[in-house]
């Protein structure tokens, strides 16, 4: 076929040619989105065995031991007292860190 010429190539017959590339075979993306892995991390023996001797509801001691990664031991055994005699989660930290600080 000469150099120059005017005859464009025709594509290949079913559509597009994109679609017809190499490309066409790789796998697609997931959906999901990533998830963040938690830190492996747990509180201190003495920190575990605070939380795990009191009296509130286990909900409330899963809550506590990610707490107590960023937390003194004061600070804990301020909210356990609070949370024993019925206040929330919430309601015990922000006391905590008013009258003891982090």
């Amino acid at each position: 076929m000469p150099y120059h010429t005017n005859e464009m190539k025709k594509p290949p017959a079913g559509g597009n040619s994109e679609k017809n590339t190499p490309l066409q075979n790789m796998k697609k993306p997931s959906k999901r989105k990533p998830t963040k892995k938690k830190a492996n991390n747990p509180p201190s023996k003495m920190k575990q065995n605070i939380i795990n001797k009191s009296s509130i509801h286990h909900t409330q001691k899963r809550r506590l031991m990610e707490h107590a990664l960023h937390h003194t031991k004061r600070h804990l055994d301020f909210m356990i007292g609070k949370m024993e005699r019925g206040a929330s989660f919430n309601q015990s930290h922000m006391e905590a860190a008013q009258q003891i600080g982090n």
